[in-house]
């Protein structure tokens, strides 16, 4: 084992499941069985992202390839999915795992 093999980041979790919500959020399911909601209203003012204001467009959300896509140019990387959305909790507190 290389030095750099030491500090390689464990792979990033994938999407396996998607459900799109009001107001553009998504609610995904991660490789990991970790569930979590992501707001991709922010997504909106990017000029190649346009095409997501339609929200029958919008609503066209699925995953392929460990992401969400809605065509074949338009996705959203499961690292930014996956860094930037939060964790789903239960009336506990508790964090929300597919089983």
């Amino acid at each position: 084992m290389t030095t750099l093999d030491n500090h390689r980041r464990p792979p990033m979790p994938q999407v396996s499941r998607v459900i799109v919500l009001k107001n553009y959020l998504l609610l995904l399911t991660f490789t990991t069985g970790e569930v979590k909601l992501y707001d991709a209203s922010w997504v909106l003012s990017h000029p190649m992202t346009t095409k997501l204001k339609d929200l029958t467009f919008f609503n066209k959300a699925h995953v392929s390839h460990g992401t969400v896509v809605w065509s074949k140019q338009l996705d959203l990387g499961p690292d930014d999915l996956y860094e930037n959305s939060v964790s789903v909790k239960d009336e506990k507190g508790e964090e929300l795992v597919a089983v």
